[in-house]
């Protein structure tokens, strides 16, 4: 019986993305973290728009964030692969060994 893994492998996924993911992805941090500014202002029940600089401010400290996430996601992924990678040709001797005994 093949040893099968469940789990797509780093190729798939690179197929499955496009070009633009980084763009859309810092994007939507960025509006998260306008929104958040935005929200705490309604909450406070002060004016939306005031000081609208911070807005800005806010916006680029979440996309910063969300682009710290997005490299720590590639490396922690980077890293499973290799681990995938390196238990897969563990099973793969295992199961020659088995067989050829």
């Amino acid at each position: 019986m093949p040893a099968t893994i469940f789990v797509p492998s780093q190729t798939a996924v690179q197929a499955s993305t496009t070009a633009n993911t980084a763009t859309v992805e810092l994007v939507g941090w960025g509006l998260a973290g306008a929104f958040v500014r935005t929200w705490a202002l309604g909450m406070q029940r002060r004016p939306l728009l005031e000081r609208p600089y911070l807005h800005l401010v806010f916006a680029a400290g979440a996309a910063g964030i969300g682009y710290f996430v997005s490299q720590y996601e590639k490396t922690q992924l980077a890293a499973l692969e290799v681990q995938r990678d390196k238990l897969t040709r563990r099973r793969m001797m295992r199961l020659q060994q088995t067989e050829a005994a």
